[in-house]
């Protein structure tokens, strides 16, 4: 990552800033987070809606994790978002490297980092807050519901349908504010 000139930065949305500072103090911190990237063609891809963050266990302590111990991102779910929208890819993929680098450089567990800096981190880069409950699934079946405040004290559902489980395939819903 280089360098912005004084006209690139000044010239960024704040949205676009905070993904810009979000990667940075990644970057650049000396201790090292990694990340295992796939797509649509993987064959893990059916198992892991836009990330795993290889922490995931079941009510006995055994992990349930399609990568146990290893950050995975579905960069093929995410560019599904789109980039215009309440909810979009530069977004989820802000908050996955949040996630991971919070979960691998500080320390934190996989749950507190997800409802913690990586929700944080993705309502900066979208510009609107996620409404995210801890302990609430937001996934039903093939489908996962999220809202989000979008101002003045409106609340709008975004809904991301799946294919018979395949999260290769995603449609959403109700994506633009009404």
């Amino acid at each position: 990552m280089s360098a912005l000139t004084d006209d690139q930065a000044l010239n960024m949305t704040p949205e676009q800033a905070e993904m810009y500072k979000s990667l940075s103090t990644i970057i650049s911190d000396p201790n090292t987070a990694s990340f295992h990237l796939i797509d649509e063609k993987n064959s893990l891809s059916k198992d892991i809606l836009f990330g795993d963050n290889g922490t995931a266990v079941d009510s006995h302590g055994n992990s349930v994790s399609a990568t146990p111990g290893v950050h995975t991102i579905d960069m093929g779910d995410i560019k599904n978002l789109g980039t215009t929208g309440i909810e979009t890819a530069q977004a989820m993929l802000g908050h996955e490297f949040e996630e991971g680098y919070q979960i691998q450089v500080k320390g934190m567990g996989g749950d507190d980092a997800h409802y913690g800096p990586a929700i944080t981190t993705e309502n900066k880069i979208n510009g609107y807050n996620r409404l995210a409950t801890r302990g609430r699934a937001d996934m039903a079946g093939n489908t996962v519901v999220l809202s989000f405040d979008i101002g003045s004290g409106k609340v709008q559902t975004v809904t991301i349908n799946t294919t018979n489980n395949n999260f290769q395939s995603i449609n959403v819903d109700n994506n633009q504010v009404q």
